[in-house]
């Protein structure tokens, strides 16, 4: 998912019946253990068939998951820091929190042409943010309204490339707002990829010639 895979090992099994790679019975088990270390991240991973017959099989699972601290020697753990620590809430407030440190880290864990990309754009933001900000830069000279940092993928369909949002695993953003009576929302909404996706289904089509004309399946025009 989003470039990253996970390793699952199977660690315990327990069969009542059944063959073949995947025999089902009632009271089959599965566990499976992570890739991560213990000391970083606790897993408990089963499956169990609770109900089987010749037409219908139950499997229910039981997952938890448990992070302990992140590692500082993965990446992707120095980028998860980045976007799940740098804010916290007090008395009803959110506050900036430092993660220079784990973006100093994801600087030098960096080794793929993606990992390079993704940490210099959201280093580039994050560190934005706490310039313009009082509690990190008591002498700032610019103020931040709005900063964020989003992992989109761009997806080629035929003759069309559609834009698919990462979710909010990576993302992270820095809001001012208010402060300028009304004039930020150009700001706010200057999103031109994501209104083109939103009223064409897509951000380009190889039909988009001069003179041509559609009308997509919600209904908008586009030309």
């Amino acid at each position: 998912m989003d470039g990253l895979s996970e390793t699952r090992l199977l660690s315990d099994y327990h069969i009542e019946g059944g063959t073949g790679l995947l025999p089902i019975a009632k009271g089959n088990t599965w566990a499976y253990a992570s890739c991560h270390s213990p000391d970083v991240i606790k897993m408990d991973l089963k499956f169990t068939v609770t109900y089987a017959d010749e037409e219908k099989v139950i499997i229910t699972k039981w997952e938890n998951v448990l992070r302990l601290k992140y590692d500082e020697n993965s990446w992707v753990d120095m980028i998860q820091q980045i976007s799940n620590d740098y804010w916290e809430e007090e008395g009803g407030q959110y506050r900036l929190c430092d993660v220079s440190h784990a973006v100093e880290r994801a600087e030098l864990l960096a080794k793929t042409p993606m990992e390079k990309a993704h940490t210099k754009a959201a280093a580039s933001v994050i560190r934005r943010i706490m310039a313009t900000d009082p509690q990190f830069n008591p002498d700032y000279t610019a103020t931040g309204h709005w900063n964020f940092f989003n992992k989109e993928s761009v997806i080629k369909k035929k003759d069309t490339l559609t834009l698919c949002a990462s979710g909010g695993r990576w993302s992270f953003e820095w809001k001012n707002t208010g402060s300028m009576r009304g004039t930020e929302d150009p700001i706010l909404f200057n999103d031109v990829y994501g209104i083109l996706q939103d009223a064409a289904n897509c951000i380009w089509s190889d039909e988009w010639q001069p003179g041509a004309s559609s009308i997509s399946k919600n209904g908008s025009s586009a030309g």
